[in-house]
């Protein structure tokens, strides 16, 4: 949420119209929440989808909390400079085949 805040901040302030940004990320149970925000780069600043697939892999576990959800967040910073915070959470079975599809997102 941090991420999507700041970025919608600063478009704000360096032109004084109102301003939507957004964040996303895949948070892995078993990895406390992570990668996060830092999905698109987890393996590395220019790594591809499969790199940080294969990396999220690799730190889970065989026999680990497999579970993975997709998060977005989105704000908007209104004319007034009001701050409007959303958050939105998908959940999706423990499947390889899922991991690839959400990392894709």
């Amino acid at each position: 949420m941090e991420n999507a805040l700041g970025k919608a901040q600063v478009a704000y302030e360096a032109t004084g119209l109102p301003a939507i940004a957004d964040d996303s990320g895949i948070e892995a149970a078993a990895l406390d929440g992570a990668p996060g925000v830092r999905s698109a780069r987890f393996a590395g600043e220019n790594a591809t989808d499969e790199e940080n697939l294969a990396k999220l892999l690799r730190d889970v576990p065989e026999d680990g909390d497999r579970r993975v959800a997709y998060v977005c967040a989105l704000v908007h910073v209104a004319e007034d400079g009001e701050e409007w915070l959303f958050e939105a959470l998908a959940r999706h079975a423990r499947h390889r085949a899922a991991w690839q599809r959400w990392v894709r997102l």
